[in-house]
């Protein structure tokens, strides 16, 4: 049982942290794409 709590928590932990990165690279990859879009309108 405990051990199951173990794994499923440090699972979570992964989800989570997968999450933000996922997160944080979609919003530079929109960041970027702004940016472009700025630089080919001037």
């Amino acid at each position: 049982m405990h051990i199951h709590q173990i794994y499923y928590r440090q699972f979570i932990y992964f989800v989570n942290s997968l999450l933000l990165f996922l997160s944080m690279s979609f919003y530079f990859a929109t960041k970027r794409l702004q940016y472009a879009c700025k630089v080919k309108r001037s």
